[in-house]
């Protein structure tokens, strides 16, 4: 029997549960832009190990092994405030956490088996990009390693809540349908400024119940079902 996948939350007032929306094949030419941290690249001990460095050196709250859990599931507006990091302390701390993670991302495992989804993508007439917060020769040599330096560019970005403004530059010069892959909650209120149709991944930072309530377009659970989606297979 065939798995049913592919769920969307229903519109308020239109009852609980869930629905299937119907799949169309994507159009010649559609743009699928992957998030990095977490989507492709296994890099959350890296993070959780460079809050935790910041956190010494400027006094805000570190990441106890026993709490990850628990923040997986939480909002990052609500992560930040368990963390005791102030919105204007944010961009000094973002700064230390990239540089930190940037040393290693490099040498992370790869988040998911992505490297034949990308081809067959590839082979479909998509184009596929990232959009991080690394810096794209840290990106690049990640790629390298792993089998799947097959990407179409790499944008390198800084904001930590301005994904949307950046994903919305990106999709009116691609044209086209636009995908969006990512694992966090920010990645989906990005997609939805962006009108990008979200593909959310259950292998990232946020949980699946996480993501699922701010209503992604899609919850991918196999890069294979990323695949299914953007073709129509």
């Amino acid at each position: 029997a065939r798995q049913a996948v592919f769920p969307r939350l229903r519109a308020p007032g239109r009852g609980a549960g869930l629905s299937r929306r119907p799949r169309a094949a994507a159009p010649l030419g559609a743009t699928v832009i992957f998030d990095f941290d977490g989507t492709l690249a296994d890099s959350m001990q890296l993070f959780i190990d460079a809050v935790n460095k910041s956190a010494a050196r400027l006094h805000h709250g570190a990441i106890d092994p026993g709490e990850v859990a628990m923040l997986r599931d939480r909002h990052p507006r609500q992560i930040l405030r368990h963390l005791r990091i102030p919105l204007l302390k944010l961009p000094l701390v973002m700064r230390g956490v990239r540089k930190e993670v940037g040393r290693g991302v490099a040498r992370a495992r790869p988040a998911a088996d992505m490297a034949g989804t990308l081809g067959r993508l590839k082979e479909r007439g998509c184009r596929i990009g990232i959009l991080t917060s690394n810096a794209e020769r840290s990106v690049r040599a990640f790629l390298e390693g792993n089998g799947m330096d097959v990407f179409d560019f790499v944008y390198s970005g800084r904001s930590v809540f301005g994904k949307g403004r950046t994903l919305r530059s990106i999709a009116n010069k691609s044209g086209g349908r636009i995908f969006y892959v990512g694992d966090e909650v920010r990645d989906i209120e990005a997609a939805r400024k962006a009108r990008a149709t979200m593909i959310a991944v259950s292998w990232g930072f946020n949980t699946s119940e996480a993501l699922m309530r701010e209503g992604p377009d899609y919850l991918a659970t196999s890069p294979e079902q990323i695949e299914q989606i953007v073709l129509g297979g």
